[in-house]
């Protein structure tokens, strides 16, 4: 029974996890948008349904396809190929901006028990990138078995002006700088026997 019960605490938790990936993902997507008084017209989540602004509503239904945030810019406004490039970069890219924030936190403030657990899991946000970059180079979809076949970080970088190799291995390095940071911390503070609730 405790078995059980670890067995649906954790296939619970990894669902939260993605979708709080996906969210944070998608949001990344918007943001300059939003910041130039655009606004998001739909919300689509895995596998298909529409969550805003009709709850429920089936858009498609297909258990390898990922959701998506559909957004519109002022009236009369023009983008640049640059601001293009921009959007396409930052859903990964504010994955790894969350990333590189936790593992930061990590390192000055040094939390421990949930505190660190939850911190832990924004800090590994950054496997969004590598995965967005590397898979689709190799014909994989992004997420491994469902996304796109895009290299969306990548061609983000491209469209805003960097060589297709500087934009890969420019990712490519700040995933391995922050993985191994996460990695440095783990082994420098290891977790102690404390329950993951305690405070």
């Amino acid at each position: 029974m405790i078995r059980i019960k670890r067995f649906i605490l954790i296939l619970g938790s990894c669902l939260l996890v993605f979708l709080l990936l996906f969210f944070t993902h998608e949001f990344g997507h918007a943001i300059l948008v939003l910041l130039k008084g655009g606004g998001i017209s739909k919300i689509v989540v895995p596998p298909g349904y529409e969550v805003y602004p009709e709850f429920g509503k089936k858009e498609f239904l297909h258990l390898l396809q990922t959701g998506h945030f559909t957004t519109y810019w002022p009236d009369k406004y023009e983008p640049s190929n640059f601001e293009y490039g921009f959007i396409k970069f930052y859903g990964a890219g504010f994955t790894l901006s969350i990333s590189f924030v936790s593992v930061v936190f990590l390192w000055v403030f040094k939390p421990k028990g949930i505190k660190k657990n939850i911190i832990m899991i924004f800090s590994f946000f950054v496997l969004d990138i590598f995965t967005y970059s590397l898979f689709p180079m190799i014909g994989l979809p992004s997420r491994l078995f469902i996304g796109g076949h895009f290299a969306e970080p990548v061609e983000g970088l491209m469209k805003m002006g960097l060589s297709k190799a500087f934009a890969f291995c420019s990712i490519m390095i700040c995933v391995i700088l922050i993985v191994i940071l996460i990695f440095l911390f783990i082994k420098k503070y290891p977790s102690s026997k404390e329950s993951i609730l305690d405070n």
